[in-house]
């Protein structure tokens, strides 16, 4: 990794540190998300915790964040293959916010930006199919799964260049590793696989653990 490279990470983690849905939430009802319902900081908890219109207004800007980070890294004068992954950076940086004690959300929102911004056609098409799985589900991890796979499919038969295939596969392993604790505890917990699969939206009404 060359210096500039780690420059445009750098700037992309700290415009992805700022918690839009925790700054919704505050502004809206003076709430915390990471003290209410899930306790994820994301767009899915400001949705059930403060409402239907802020949630979107939290996931909007929340998909923003990646596009930002990448225009930055544009105009400090980087290269394509340097600033591209200036987006990788914004998906770490709202999982793990250095603002919020490195407590985020798993970067769906965001990720769905890049993908809006580099492969618009793939990324509807993978967002529309996503939304469905949702709509009947109701599962986000399943939803959103369904709608990776499916547009690093697309990139791949397409033939995008390798550099947005990679950006969008580490991504995905980044979203993975912000759910691990939260998998590992599901499995851990006598009928935690049967019980979320049966009503995915409890941890949000309950004050379960992070789910979003």
């Amino acid at each position: 990794m060359n210096f500039l490279t780690f420059i445009s990470i750098v700037v992309g983690y700290l415009i992805g540190s700022i918690s839009f849905p925790q700054i919704v939430a505050k502004l809206a009802k003076g709430i915390d998300l990471r003290e209410v319902g899930s306790k994820n900081v994301g767009g899915r908890n400001t949705f059930f915790s403060v409402g239907l219109g802020w949630g979107i207004l939290a996931g909007v800007l929340d998909a923003l964040k990646g596009v930002s980070a990448i225009v930055a890294s544009r105009a400090l004068g980087l290269e394509y293959s340097d600033y591209i992954w200036a987006g990788l950076g914004a998906v770490a940086g709202h999982n793990w916010p250095v603002w919020l004690g490195f407590r985020g959300g798993k970067g769906i929102s965001v990720v769905t930006g890049l993908a809006v911004w580099f492969a618009f056609p793939q990324a509807l098409l993978s967002l529309i199919i996503g939304l469905s799985v949702l709509a009947i589900t109701s599962n986000m991890i399943i939803s959103s799964s369904v709608g990776f796979i499916l547009l690093l499919a697309l990139l791949r038969i397409q033939e995008f260049e390798n550099e947005i295939f990679l950006l969008f596969g580490y991504s995905v392993i980044i979203m993975l590793i912000s759910i691990l604790p939260y998998t590992i505890k599901l499995i851990r917990t006598p009928d935690g696989i049967r019980d979320y699969f049966r009503d995915p939206d409890k941890g949000y009404r309950d004050g379960g653990e992070k789910n979003n």
